[in-house]
């Protein structure tokens, strides 16, 4: 191997990490960015036609996801009265320019009688991401509630050969 041979390899793994990371901070930030009504940011995460389906409603583009944010009444009443939206590490397969993530979602609800956090939903979710002109976004997001029926088992069994989790595969 040629030391370009081996510039190039290191180059290729490099984007690799890159690629990854920028993808981890899409989905990282997207909890502080709901739980804080922050559409805008909202927004900016997403690609202009972006679908995201929460399990309970479907939003289109951009800017009718970040209108969720700013207005569903069920999502400012969650927000007032304290959440936390988390999403666990994913495990992410990047094609080109193109990368699907497969992770748990979860949604927290402050009880004040108990003062205390309780999961509200757990939600297994599928992701796919676009590399734009001004970096990753994310294009489609699906979250299944994880109720114990086939169809929620369904969605992560599939989605787990598809992102490459399957050692050997």
């Amino acid at each position: 191997m040629t030391d370009d041979d081996r510039i190039g390899a290191l180059e290729r793994r490099l984007r690799e990490v890159e690629d990854r990371l920028a993808i981890y901070q899409l989905l990282m930030t997207y909890g502080p960015a709901a739980d804080s009504g922050s559409d805008d940011v909202v927004r900016a995460l997403h690609t202009e036609d972006a679908e995201y389906d929460s399990g309970l409603e479907t939003f289109h583009g951009a800017a009718g996801i970040a209108e969720m944010i700013a207005s569903l009444p069920l999502h400012r009443k969650i927000m007032a009265g304290g959440s936390g939206h988390m999403a666990t590490l994913p495990a992410v397969r990047i094609d080109g320019d193109r990368a699907v993530a497969l992770c748990h979602g979860m949604l927290q609800r402050f009880d004040r009688k108990a003062d205390a956090f309780r999961v509200w939903r757990t939600t297994a979710v599928r992701l796919e991401f676009r590399r734009t002109a001004a970096g990753w976004r994310i294009h489609r997001r699906r979250n299944h509630l994880m109720d114990g029926s086939d169809s929620a088992h369904r969605h992560f069994r599939d989605g787990l050969r598809e992102v490459g989790a399957v050692p050997g595969e």
